[in-house]
């Protein structure tokens, strides 16, 4: 951590390979929060033992990508700041809820290889959405009903969808 306390300002963070991290310490969510004004992208990859995301992830207040990929031992996500506009979920072995509080500037969701069994109500302004690889999924929101914005939805290899899409 004492290198980057020198560190202000960072568009792009990207923690990855580290099997040693389970969590972050207060010193880490303070720096995050000194870098919030600037930091954009927020990117966690191949971290087999972190057990939970900062819980500062909601204040940082000009983050618009997330990207979480790979780390089993993740059960859920923090609150979602409401700058958030692209939310990218992979290979979460271990979360199987999602929380209610989507940001609502969301306009991008990929969920990829998690064990889900339904979505929360997704925000008016999502565009995008993407689901692959979600064997417990069975149904989708009613929400996507009225999702007039919407874009482009990819469903991928969701088996249990075949009954009835929509909830």
């Amino acid at each position: 951590m004492e290198p980057l306390r020198s560190v202000a300002s960072i568009q792009k963070l990207k923690i990855s390979i580290n099997d040693a991290l389970i969590s972050f310490l207060p010193e880490a969510e303070q720096w995050l929060l000194q870098v919030s004004p600037s930091l954009c992208v927020l990117e966690f990859e191949y971290l087999e033992s972190l057990q939970s995301l900062p819980s500062s992830l909601e204040n940082l207040s000009s983050l618009e990508i997330l990207r979480v990929k790979n780390v089993p031992q993740l059960k859920q996500l923090p609150k979602i700041p409401a700058s958030l506009e692209s939310l990218v979920l992979e290979e979460l072995k271990s979360l199987e809820h999602l929380s209610d509080s989507l940001s609502s500037s969301l306009k991008y969701l990929d969920i990829k290889s998690i064990p889900l069994k339904e979505l929360p109500d997704l925000p008016p302004s999502l565009c995008e959405l993407s689901l692959s690889h979600l064997s417990n999924l069975d149904c989708l929101p009613s929400c996507l009903h009225n999702r007039f914005y919407l874009k482009k939805l990819v469903i991928n290899s969701v088996p249990k969808l075949q009954n009835g899409l929509v909830h």
